[in-house]
């Protein structure tokens, strides 16, 4: 899990980064559309590449946990098993919701983060925030980006749930 984390962050920043560099303005400035661009951007990518396997896995084995004979035997063996069932997609699962809340998250928070953050830098006329600043900035962009986007984390796990082939056999309606 840690290591699934680290890769996450890796990419979000990375991604990031590269977009926001390349969308600035010849004066080195970016607006909040393309603050936001850079965000969605990032968390699509991340979504896609590194969130969409390791949820999926994360899901599974917590859903397995809660039946009365687990077919699981860790994190490798419901990644084989997942495969071996499904093929690559066993582990992809929901990678369109996945990448949709991925890529909403890092737009609500990135954008989020910066515009707060401007607003804090002109009241308070200082380039360099103090440490409590920044901690309390990072605090509100993860609430505002909690309430903004939960409906996609809804929908995602109910696709990567052990049951979600079950359903769309009888309904059809979540792969």
């Amino acid at each position: 899990m840690l290591l699934g984390n680290a890769a996450k962050a890796g990419v979000r920043f990375l991604t990031y980064d590269t977009v926001k560099a390349q969308l600035r303005d010849e004066n080195g400035k970016l607006t909040m559309a393309r603050m936001m661009l850079a965000g969605l951007c990032a968390g699509v990518i991340e979504g896609g590449t590194v969130v969409a396997p390791s949820e999926t896995i994360k899901t599974r084995l917590i859903h397995d946990q809660c039946m009365p004979k687990p077919q699981y035997h860790g994190m490798v063996d419901c990644v084989q098993k997942a495969i071996q069932k499904d093929g690559i997609r066993g582990i992809y699962r929901g990678v369109v919701p996945v990448m949709a809340r991925q890529g909403a998250n890092s737009c609500v928070r990135f954008a989020s983060y910066d515009t707060l953050k401007q607003l804090v830098i002109g009241y308070t006329g200082t380039e360099t925030l103090p440490f409590a600043y920044s901690f309390g900035l990072g605090m509100a962009a993860g609430t505002i980006t909690v309430y903004a986007t939960m409906p996609f984390d809804v929908v995602k796990t109910r696709m990567q749930s052990l049951s979600a082939s079950l359903e769309v056999r009888l309904h059809g309606y979540l792969a």
